[in-house]
């Protein structure tokens, strides 16, 4: 798992990568703000995942990014 973000006061961009199966969601909650990644998957059984998404400008250095599979359970956090 890992993430990259850029931005400014008009907003971040998120891009998470997860190296694994099962993946069907990628949040990221940075302070209060909690945002759904869209994912792409690369065709054929490669096991990554790459989700991406703009979010509200950030306003702290915390953010945790959480992958879930299709039944809502945490397969890692970062």
């Amino acid at each position: 798992m890992s993430l990259l973000t850029s931005g400014d006061t008009a907003g971040t961009l998120y891009r998470a990568l997860y190296l694994g199966s099962g993946a069907a969601r990628i949040t990221v909650r940075a302070g209060q703000q909690n945002d759904t990644l869209r994912l792409v998957r690369l065709a054929g059984d490669t096991g990554y995942t790459v989700g991406y998404g703009w979010g509200a400008p950030q306003t702290t250095g915390n953010v945790t990014t959480t992958v879930y599979n299709a039944a809502g359970t945490v397969l890692t956090t970062l």
